[in-house]
């Protein structure tokens, strides 16, 4: 494989999404992203017969993601302030591919849409609570999205 083909491949694996701000949640730290030990340190929607279970996927994803929004590149943070009421496009770049993207956007309560289709699931072994509690979730697309067993 060329180097043009690595940056091309860098370049299509990624998700976007939509997040719609209200008035009430103007300058409130608003959830943008997630992870399995984020949600467990909020002791958030966690079994307790996963507590032994050692997930390990905040690293993976603070290392690995580059966030967008309104294609302006910001800090990684799990909640962002957004300025104003509307549609904001996010944009998650992921330079490798992630193993475990289990509780990823877990309690994003304002993402309203999402496209998966360009996210490479090649190497993920977990993904459970993904999109769990996106209560305002109305579109998905998972064209192309692989969960196949090997």
């Amino acid at each position: 494989m060329n180097i043009y083909n690595k940056i091309n491949n860098y370049n299509n694996n990624y998700i976007i999404a939509e997040i719609e701000i209200k008035e009430n949640d103007i300058n409130k730290d608003i959830r943008i992203i997630n992870s399995f030990e984020q949600s467990k340190r909020e002791k958030t929607y966690i079994d307790k017969g996963t507590e032994n279970y050692k997930y390990e996927n905040e690293k993976e994803i603070k290392e690995n993601c580059k966030i967008k929004i309104n294609n302006k590149i910001i800090s990684f943070s799990y909640f962002y302030k957004f300025p104003k009421i509307g549609k904001y496009k996010i944009i998650y770049e992921f330079k490798d591919i992630l193993t475990k993207i289990d509780f990823i956007f877990c309690d994003c309560h304002s993402l309203i849409n999402i496209n998966l289709s360009n996210f490479n699931t090649q190497n993920v072994t977990m993904m459970e609570n993904m999109l769990f509690q996106c209560n305002s979730l109305k579109n998905i697309d998972l064209s192309n999205f692989n969960t196949k067993c090997y």
